[in-house]
């Protein structure tokens, strides 16, 4: 009999610290902390922000880098990309934490530019293309186009990637395309009918 109580004294103190230990696993939080992204992808040098808010609207909310040479984050939540590789950004408040799991690329971008010919005369249309290209893929890309001497020639845009250049005058002209962290550029010449190389 003694050994029988001993034993139901034994089992309903398991019982008693697993709940226990269960009831501190599942604590129950009167407030929430949310945050707007868990999963970042960034290039090197470009920045995101994370938007994180605790729910009682007065709790701060700290942000933590675990690897300031991939990106590190102010106390705003902006992301910074430093250098290749992965992260997390830990963020924390009210006792509660989330993370976001960063991704930092530095892809090499290079630019071509196609056209048909060097030499125009004066009146000539050409094609001019841009061809940008991201670990040697091609991709499409907002371009912006430049000339040397936008006084004494005429630039249609046709798309993104492609202008329609005219010589007005005789003389060179240096077109540059700036896309993606990349440029390019190329030297028109136009003369006069008749004119040869």
């Amino acid at each position: 009999m003694k050994k029988l109580l001993i034993f139901l004294l034994v089992l309903s103190m398991s019982l008693f610290m697993c709940s226990c230990q269960e009831s501190a696993n599942n604590k129950e939080y009167k407030y929430f902390l949310t945050v707007s992204d868990t999963v970042i992808t960034l290039e090197k040098n470009e920045q995101a922000v994370i938007t994180a808010q605790y729910s009682d609207n007065k709790t701060a909310v700290s942000f933590l880098s675990t690897d300031a040479s991939v990106a590190n984050v102010n106390s705003n939540g902006t992301v910074s990309a430093v250098g290749e590789g992965t992260c997390y950004i830990v963020i924390s408040a009210g006792g509660q934490e989330k993370t976001c799991f960063v991704t930092v690329l530095d892809p090499v971008y290079t630019a071509q530019i196609v056209y048909p010919e060097e030499t125009l005369i004066v009146g000539a249309k050409t094609n001019v293309v841009v061809l940008i290209y991201r670990d040697g893929v091609k991709i499409n890309a907002d371009v912006d186009w430049t000339v040397s001497d936008f006084n004494n020639c005429d630039i249609q845009e046709l798309d993104n990637n492609t202008i329609v250049f005219t010589g007005l005058k005789e003389g060179e002209y240096t077109l540059k395309a700036d896309a993606n962290k990349c440029s390019v550029e190329c030297v028109l010449r136009v003369v006069a009918q008749g004119v040869n190389d």
